[in-house]
């Protein structure tokens, strides 16, 4: 009897962990197949239509639905509601067959044999002179939908959270190409000259009716044929804020243009040196066309004629029938999760489109692992309220995310950033726990140049570790929350084409405290001697984070006033540094201390009291448990003492130290690189330290960096 009862409990318990669905996908499948291995669906989302249909009726199974190798046109996003959740320990997986090549792609693919040299004699008048044998066309068949709605205005000031479709982007042989630009990349920008209608200011409140500039630039301008639907991109007051506009004249006489739109901050000579912000950006401040035909002059640029759906490239290599030709189509993300619970997604390539990779609102237990994302005129991944778009059913819930994980992915080419987290609940400071990591993400601006970082994180408690961010003109991680880790990451080459921003950066919020910076290496975040740039900015007030055991190689310049280190503190106080190792850098702390007088209005402006008391209550219990100082910030008749802190922190081949109000200690200053290099292997970039005498002498207490820790994970 025991024997037969043991029987029975095994086949039940067998049975119960095998009923689950299983869906397969093919791209020579047929959405009236049954969804077999051997016959196959031909489409995700009537995969996940079965699979919704099969659930109601075995509402116990998990489900799996595997896609085998090809690619996947896509021409609406594919919807994963709370309906397909898994269960903890049976999560519903959507992946790759085996880790075959699956491809979701959402662009227009031409023929390398459809591309000709231009023939017609109108278009090859608009032709660069030098170029015009080198020049193919050919027509974009848009299979009767359009490619996208045309250029448009776009950077600082048009929301830096909502990031919609970009324009169409072509790309060949996976190199990203160039509108047609004058000058070209690596020439001297246009500057402007004097400014005769700076155009509306719109940076502290609307504009009803809103009106472009007009100015004056240095230089010559080539008069070329085209004259309609020309743009401009550019810095053209701070550094801080790029715009494109539209032209609407050049009169190459008078030496004067009229723009469409305006700028936020309206245009400002590049000679302008009358505030702060116009000083330290004036050499970045010009601009360069593009959207010219005529100017389609060297490889790695093309023009499309959205009249004629005509496309004119000079291709970097040869085109022949193997060349990969994409025009980017599809504009709304591949996958829209929304309400879904244990899920994961697995080796899925996600390229060529103008939108989103995948987006997930009000989702909990979800892994992204092992994908690749590429050649997008958006992010990656973005969670929550951070991407407008009338497809979402969870309104009221975008941000509420957690335990989402996000690992293993490479991330390149992308329009507006690489990554987006949210979630956790800033009121109640209950963590979200998401994660990123072991990720690789670069050259992420291609459309959004400023305040698209590779990974931005908002609310509380996630953590960014072991990721490799690379080659940006801004910023590589922005941050904006509570409890949040950021470490063991390589952060190199970024702010190449910047001024006051960090590498990593934060700002402008009190309340958002207690995070903590540790153990990455930063190399190269700088530009130009006149260019503020640095590896850590806590910006505008910032409180109460922490900066441990980093490395930080030729970061920061600290320009005239001295104020920019390879850290940088504006204003902010109760801020620590400790344990860290700058190398090559002109200075490792600065500071740019606030009066009274300011800390007083900016703490009473309404848009900080309506942060730290409506946002979030700072006098509440759970924010007077967590940071005991904070409530007492409103009450402007308590002056507090506002000092950063530097305690144990060495500093090799640097010109200085610290500036502004910072309270330093045990500190090791070592200027000749002959007797004091502390290094395993200085000159191959082994930062790991030697057995050294006398840094024991001084700092018994330092604590050895995990350098070959840092970066990604073997």
């Amino acid at each position: 009897m025991k024997r037969y009862l043991l029987t029975s409990i095994l086949l039940f318990t067998l049975i119960i962990a095998k009923a689950e669905i299983v869906l397969y996908v093919s791209p020579t499948g047929d959405d009236q197949h049954p969804g077999t291995l051997e016959q196959p669906l031909q489409t995700l989302e009537n995969a996940l239509a079965k699979a919704k249909e099969m659930k109601q009726r075995q509402p116990q199974d998990g489900i799996k639905i595997y896609l085998r190798g090809g690619e996947y046109p896509f021409t609406r996003a594919a919807r994963v509601d709370r309906t397909l959740s898994g269960i903890a320990g049976k999560p519903t997986i959507i992946a790759a067959y085996k880790n075959e090549e699956v491809v979701f792609t959402g662009a227009i693919k031409i023929k390398g044999s459809d591309f000709t040299s231009v023939r017609d004699r109108k278009e090859r008048s608009f032709l660069h002179k030098t170029a015009a044998n080198k020049i193919l066309v050919a027509d974009v068949n848009a299979s009767g939908l359009s490619v996208d709605e045309g250029l448009f205005p776009h950077g600082f000031g048009y929301s830096i959270e909502e990031l919609v479709p970009s324009s169409s982007m072509l790309f060949i042989d996976n190199e990203a190409y160039d509108l047609g630009r004058w000058p070209n990349e690596g020439e001297p920008i246009v500057k402007i000259a004097e400014v005769l209608n700076k155009g509306s200011i719109a940076r502290y409140g609307k504009v009803d009716n809103p009106y472009g500039a007009q100015f004056k630039y240095l230089g010559d301008i080539k008069n070329w044929k085209q004259k309609d639907n020309i743009w401009i991109y550019g810095y053209f007051a701070y550094g801080y804020a790029d715009d494109n506009v539209m032209i609407e004249s050049i009169d190459t006489k008078k030496k004067t243009i009229n723009t469409t739109h305006p700028h936020i901050y309206g245009f400002h000579s590049s000679a302008d040196t009358s505030d702060w912000g116009l000083k330290h950006s004036h050499k970045i401040r010009g601009f360069h066309f593009y959207n010219v035909l005529e100017e389609v002059d060297q490889p790695g640029e093309y023009f499309f004629d959205r009249d004629a759906n005509r496309l004119f490239v000079y291709p970097s290599n040869s085109i022949t029938g193997d060349t990969d030709v994409r025009l980017t189509q599809f504009a709304e993300p591949f996958l829209m999760l929304e309400g879904v619970n244990y899920l994961n997604i697995e080796n899925i390539d996600f390229k060529y489109a103008r939108g989103l990779g995948v987006y997930l609102g009000y989702v909990s237990h979800v892994n992204i692992r092992d994908c690749r994302f590429e050649n997008l005129g958006g992010r990656a991944i973005s969670m929550g309220d951070t991407y407008p778009t009338d497809l979402k059913t969870e309104i009221d819930n975008q941000n509420l995310n957690s335990f989402v994980r996000i690992e293993n992915c490479y991330i390149n080419n992308m329009g507006s950033g690489g990554i987006y987290i949210n979630g956790g609940d800033n009121r109640t400071l209950n963590p979200g726990n998401n994660l990123v990591q072991n990720c690789e993400i670069s050259n992420f601006n291609l459309f959004n140049k400023t305040y698209a970082p590779a990974v931005r994180v908002t609310g509380v408690g996630h953590t960014v570790r072991h990721c490799y961010v690379h080659l940006a003109p801004h910023m590589a991680i922005g941050f904006q929350g509570n409890n949040l880790l950021f470490e063991y990451n390589k952060i190199a080459n970024v702010c190449q084409n910047a001024s006051d921003m960090g590498a990593m950066y934060t700002g402008r919020n009190q309340a958002e405290q207690n995070n903590t910076i540790r153990y990455n290496y930063f190399e190269n975040v700088y530009k130009d001697d006149e260019n503020r740039v640095c590896a850590v900015y806590l910006d505008d007030g910032t409180v109460g984070h922490y900066v441990y055991g980093n490395i930080f190689n030729r970061c920061g310049n600290p320009t005239d006033k001295g104020s920019f280190g390879a850290v940088h503190v504006n204003g902010g106080y109760n801020n620590y540094f400790t344990n860290n190792i700058f190398i090559n850098c002109k200075q490792a702390l600065g500071n740019s201390p606030w009066t009274i007088e300011k800390w007083k209005t900016d703490l009473m402006a309404a848009d900080l009291q309506n942060k730290l008391t409506e946002r979030v209550d700072i006098r509440s219990d759970a924010y007077k448990d967590a940071y005991p100082q904070l409530h007492t910030i409103l009450d402007t008749a308590i002056v507090p003492m506002r000092y950063n802190f530097s305690d144990n922190n060495i500093a090799f081949l640097c010109g200085n130290f610290a500036s502004g109000n910072y309270v330093n200690s045990n500190m090791l200053f070592l200027k000749d690189s002959e007797k004091s290099d502390p290094f395993v292997d200085y000159k191959n970039k082994n930062f790991n330290l030697k057995d050294s005498i006398r840094i024991k002498e001084v700092l018994p207490k330092f604590q050895a960096i995990p350098y070959d820790r840092i970066g990604l994970l073997k």
